[in-house]
């Protein structure tokens, strides 16, 4: 069958999968732009800083005096950082503040004690970690930080939303096509086999590279589906020839769940994706029949 022929089956027999993986998917894309990048991690901020749960009583201040040492914000770890911080006082003593924050978690979030600030015996600050289970991409902090110091009486404490973004790389996240791509499949139940094809047809490539393009990007808030064992897994190496340089690889645990699709472009930061059954299916076509593993070099030798 001609490289054409197979492009066109290739493309029409993903429609159906993709169109699935599509309704299902979040609405959720990695930013294009450095301003979109950054209002997404301003929005995310503010949206953070709303979720506090304060204890009843306390009064939000504009400033703090100096001598509680609550007047700088977290330490950046870069220029694309930004940082939201409300001021607060408590008449409630540390020990009961801390056990509130312990038990009154933002919501989604969860809290890491980093333990107190001692000085000549006494505690002088408090410091607790907020952090969402979610995965953000393009910004390397989305946490909160609570510092609560002793203020006569009760207490004062300052609360800080965190987050940062990366400069984005559109290209990282677009599978090119090349003038060659290998296909190696491998299973490992009921017995361990690998398939292995060599494709040099463009439209082919084309077509397989649109496959893995048009998936849904697994965003932050999709939901995780996947087993406890995989089962194999699916290799995609692109290149411009046979030895030439690895222009783009594509992994796909089995059997394809959440986020176990895998793309990386020149060695960029890319999005993992799910639907990555469509690109199961779309391959399966171009593989020839399963051989015993033995019998096959390794993906590293190849």
């Amino acid at each position: 069958m001609t490289g054409g022929r197979w492009a066109a089956l290739l493309t029409a027999g993903t429609l159906l999968v993709l169109a699935v993986a599509a309704n299902t998917a979040s609405a959720w894309h990695p930013p294009t732009t450095e301003a979109e990048a950054r209002r997404r991690a301003s929005n995310d901020a503010d949206h953070r800083a709303a979720l506090l749960i304060v204890p009843r009583g306390a009064r939000q201040v504009a400033r703090l005096p100096g001598r509680l040492g609550l007047g700088k914000p977290v330490v950046p770890t870069s220029n694309r950082w930004i940082d939201i911080a409300s001021r607060w006082r408590s008449n409630w003593p540390m020990p009961k503040l801390i056990a509130y924050f312990r038990a009154h978690r933002p919501q989604g979030a969860r809290v890491k004690d980093d333990g107190a600030l001692i000085y000549r015996g006494r505690p002088i600050e408090h410091d607790l970690e907020v952090s969402w289970n979610q995965y953000e991409w393009w910004a390397s902090d989305r946490y909160a930080t609570i510092r609560i110091v002793p203020d006569g009486s009760g207490t004062a404490f300052r609360f800080d939303t965190v987050a940062s973004w990366r400069r984005p790389e559109p290209s990282a996240d677009i599978v090119p096509t090349t003038n060659f791509l290998k296909i190696e499949l491998r299973r490992g139940e009921p017995t361990k086999t690998v398939q292995v094809a060599e494709i040099t047809d463009r439209a082919t490539i084309a077509a397989v590279a649109e496959t893995i393009n048009s998936v849904p990007f697994y965003g932050p808030h999709t939901r995780p589906t996947c087993p406890e064992n995989y089962e194999g897994d699916l290799w995609l190496t692109f290149r411009d020839a046979p030895k030439g340089k690895e222009v783009a690889s594509v992994r796909q645990e089995l059997p394809a769940c959440s986020f176990s699709l895998e793309p990386e472009v020149e060695h960029k930061l890319s999005h993992p994706r799910f639907g990555g059954q469509a690109l199961v299916e779309a391959v399966e076509p171009l593989l020839p029949a399963p051989e015993p593993v033995s019998s096959r070099s390794s993906r590293s030798s190849g």
